[in-house]
């Protein structure tokens, strides 16, 4: 079989055993950098501090594949691959406190805080909704247009936000970074954290709640990238939140002629993104997640893209 070579990253230290083997201390900035030629290894993994050590078996067949879900494999075009460890916290068995306890008509919401937060919903006493989400830190309930709805804040500086409908079906369940609520409308921003500084708006409009409004904003077009092996990733983010103008300004005359249909289809749905650092050579090579891992080749020149060729 081929060599590869295996790059662990974790956000703990942690020692590693490979095949039984010590093979060094995998810590947050520095990854342990790992050359392989056997099919099949076994790495064990034990983190410093209250975790639970636990092992990833990596099966080589052409491609890297972890046979336990322990860990996140990223590969790249040149036989190189990421893998992000999982860190297992052990938790105490804490006792549980509640936040909320809240009936209005018929319907009885509870939060009861241990690890997470377990939100329950009862319509008199049969539970029609139940989730489990982060650990919350305020809440409140409302009955709108006899919608229910729940908000609340997460201990991580996050706002969370529940809506039912009066048949508790579920209409929206998810994070921002910021809430606004105007009579019955809900606005939620995320920011992405790109190079541009997009953001992600979610508009909720209580008297409507068949057309969930979402968009992406940035402020005066987009913050520009200057750095050379950083611009396909600028370009690729541009894409996956659908801001073709700020995209095509990356490319050249003659791909920026390109349609932005024929973009979505090339790329497919873009949800991850990773620069190959293990490339020391031209092109510029990333890897791109749409569902699948796929590799692909940019040639820069004067800040413009001028060539694209998956690999």
């Amino acid at each position: 079989m081929n060599t590869y070579f295996a790059h662990l990253k974790s956000d703990i230290p942690c020692t590693i055993y490979a095949n039984g083997e010590y093979v060094g201390v995998c810590q947050k900035h520095n990854s342990l950098d790992l050359k392989i030629d056997t099919k099949d290894v076994y790495f064990n993994v034990s983190h410093i501090g209250n975790y639970y050590p636990y092992t990833i078996h990596i099966f080589n067949n052409n491609k890297c594949i972890d046979t336990t879900n322990n860990c996140l494999i990223v590969p790249y075009y040149n036989n190189n691959y990421d893998i992000y460890l999982k860190n297992i916290k052990i938790y105490e068995n804490l006792p549980t406190t509640t936040l909320l306890n809240q009936t209005i008509g018929k319907t009885t919401i509870t939060i009861l805080n241990g690890i997470l937060s377990s939100i329950t919903i009862y319509d008199n006493s049969s539970i029609v909704y139940s989730e489990n989400v982060k650990l919350l830190d305020k809440a409140n309930v409302n009955v709108i247009n006899g919608n229910i709805i729940l908000k609340a804040y997460t201990t991580t500086n996050e706002y969370y936000l529940l809506i039912l409908n009066s048949d508790y079906e579920l209409i929206y369940n998810g994070y921002f970074d910021n809430l606004d609520e105007n009579n019955n409308l809900f606005t939620g921003f995320t920011n992405l954290y790109d190079i541009a500084k997009h953001g992600h708006v979610c508009e909720i409009n209580l008297d409507d709640l068949s057309n969930i409004n979402d968009y992406y904003v940035v402020k005066d077009g987009g913050k520009r990238c200057n750095c050379q092996e950083l611009i396909p990733q600028a370009f690729l983010e541009a894409l996956k939140v659908k801001n073709f103008s700020l995209a095509k300004s990356y490319l050249n005359s003659t791909l920026a002629n390109a349609s932005n249909s024929h973009f979505e289809a090339f790329f497919g749905p873009i949800q991850a993104i990773y620069y190959n650092c293990y490339n020391n050579s031209s092109p510029i090579n990333y890897t791109v997640y749409n569902g699948e891992y796929k590799f692909y080749n940019f040639t820069v020149k004067n800040q413009k893209i001028v060539d694209i060729e998956e690999c």
